[in-house]
Order: structure tokens, then sequence, then C-alpha cells
């Protein structure tokens, strides 16, 4: 068992604290007692024997008990040990005796009755061998619990981060088929097209790596994305694009509504209008989104942008569980959104 600063330096306070306890507390319980040497011996010795007592348990019993996960492994260990434990105890007091003459942990051997002798050794010893047993069995939960937590952060920024892949690819690949188109007819709007997306392409790669952005970036890219989409429209006046409200403090899941914008530029007629409104206050941002349906399928079998809407919902539930309210309407006709984000 590997145990870092922190954790000793905590068990070495909670000790010292512990001896300097047992060495006062008899001396302010009992106006004959003093602290002289041989109570300041008895007092430390009984100490050290307990730690030991303790560490025996937290390392040696508790820690192959708890690698092979046996109960009755758990027990033999205990056995062993506790008896272990006595006979150590036992020698310790001896050894002590023969230095200072005096008894300092429990009885000497020629003055002992062995059977009671065990018994209360049992109790005492057992005492903190419980001790080191609950402690071991506390420490290993909160580290359970902490590896848990990185664990479950680990993987939400894993499963946001391919949530993020899975937009991209889909939307470089008909942004760059409109600009092949452009370039092909020697169109104006070309470089227009490509200053557009580098803009994109820029956020996308360096600025939506993290869980959330600036309002500012995010309405930035957004705007870039609109307007690239305008330029392959004989009449973008029907894209209408408002933002209402201000709050530039505010920050939002990079690319949550691209999923939805795209989705309408995808299956929307042409030609027909597309309203996007986006409403900021200091407590929520408000997104609406409106277009008609070409051809008869019904939005709830649409792929939204090449994720899916499950997709989009999923990355709502990681980022803004409880934080979030998502309205999908969908008919043979007509196709709306609004999705209310609390910030």
């Amino acid at each position: 068992m590997k145990i870092n600063k922190t954790e000793t330096l905590i068990h070495a306070g909670i000790w010292i604290i512990l001896i300097l306890f047992f060495t006062i507390t008899p001396v302010l319980l009992n106006t004959n007692a003093s602290f002289n040497r041989m109570n300041i011996i008895r007092s430390v010795s009984n100490s050290l024997v307990n730690i030991t007592i303790f560490y025996m348990y937290y390392i040696f019993v508790m820690t192959p008990a708890l690698r092979k996960r046996s109960f009755l492994l758990f027990v033999i260990y205990s056995v062993l040990m506790l008896i272990a434990v006595i006979i150590f105890k036992m020698v310790i007091g001896e050894i002590m005796h023969s230095i200072y003459n005096e008894q300092i942990i429990g009885p000497v051997f020629k003055d002992m009755d062995l059977i009671p002798h065990i018994i209360s050794n049992i109790f005492y010893c057992g005492m903190f061998a419980f001790l080191g047993v609950v402690t071991r069995f506390i420490v290993e939960w909160f580290k359970n619990e902490k590896l848990k937590t990185n664990l479950e952060k680990q993987n939400l920024k894993s499963e946001l981060a391919l949530l993020r892949s899975q937009v991209n690819p889909h939307f470089l690949f008909n942004t760059l088929n409109n600009i092949y188109s452009l370039v092909y007819k020697k169109s104006d709007k070309a470089p227009e097209s490509v200053l557009k997306l580098s803009g994109i392409m820029r956020y996308m790669l360096y600025e939506s790596n993290e869980d959330y952005v600036d309002i500012s970036k995010e309405l930035e890219y957004l705007n870039n994305y609109i307007e690239l989409q305008k330029i392959r429209y004989a009449n973008p006046d029907k894209i209408n694009y408002n933002i209402t409200g201000e709050n530039t403090d505010a920050q939002i899941a990079p690319m949550i509504f691209i999923p939805f914008i795209e989705n309408s530029f995808k299956h929307g007629p042409k030609e027909d209008v597309i309203n996007i409104n986006i409403d900021i206050t200091k407590t929520n941002i408000t997104f609406q989104i409106f277009n008609n349906i070409s051809g008869i399928k019904t939005i709830s079998k649409d792929e939204c942008g090449g994720i899916g809407l499950r997709n989009v919902a999923r990355r709502l539930e990681l980022l803004y569980k409880d934080r979030h309210k998502l309205s999908i309407n969908g008919t043979n006709n007509s196709y709306s959104v609004k999705l209310i984000l609390d910030i």
C-alpha cells in the first residue's frame, strides 16, 4: 500500500495529538500524578504499542484482504495478527520491565495470571485493531470515490470530444462542396467563402476545445456559418438571423446550436425563409429556429447535420443537466426548435 505525503502528515499529526492527550490527561485527572520521567515513558511506550497494533492491521491485514477481496483471508490474517500482537505486547512489556524495573506495559511474566491477561489483551488490542480496520475501510472508500469521480470526468471529456468531432466532418464536407462550386463557376464570392471558412475552422480547431467558451466567440462562429450559407442563396435576405439582449460575460457550450442550424439549411427549401433568433439575458440564452421542410420526410427521422438529434440531446444532458429545456417540433412541412439554456 502506498501512502502519499499528505496521508503521512495527517497520520503523524493525529498520533502526536493522541500521545500528548494520553500523556497529559492522567495528570489533569489525578492530582497525585506528575510529568515525571517514568510517567512519560509509560505513556509513550503504550502509545507506540498501540500505533504498532493499528498499522499492523491497517497495512498487513487489510492490504491482502482488500486486494483479493476475501473475507476468509481477512479473518485468518486477523487471528494470526492478533496472536502475534499479544505476544509482541507481552515481550515488549518484559523488555521495558528489565530496563526500568517497573511494570510499564502490563504485568511481567512472573506476576501475571496468563489466561485473564490474554483475554484482557484481546479486548485491548482488538480495540486498536478494529480502529485500524475501520480507518482503512474509510480511506479506501474515499480513494474509490475520488477515482470514480476522476473517471467520470475523464469519460465525460472523452465523450464530449467525440461528440464535437462528429459535428465537424459533415459540416466541413458540405462547406467545401459549396466553395468548390463557387470556384468552378469563378464566382467573386469564392474569396469571401474561403475567408469565412478560415474563421470557422480556426474556432473549431483552436477555440472550441473547452467545455464552455465566451458567448461572443460562439456568436461570431454562427455568424460566419450563416454568412457562408447566404453566399449560395439567390435571395439571402430570406435568412433572418437576429440577436437580442446582451451579456458579454456569458459562456456557452461550443457548437451547441450549429446542428439545428445546419439541419435547417440542409433540409429546408433552398429559397425559403429561415428564421434564427437568439435572445441573451443575465440568466439564460434562448435559441429558436424555424423553417419549412422540403419533401415528405418528418423531422423525427432526420439525421440533424449528420450526428442525430439524440447526439445533440446527449451533449445537452452532459453539459446542461437540469439546466436546459429543448423543444423540437417537426412535421412533413416544417421544422422548429426552441432551446433554453440556464447560464
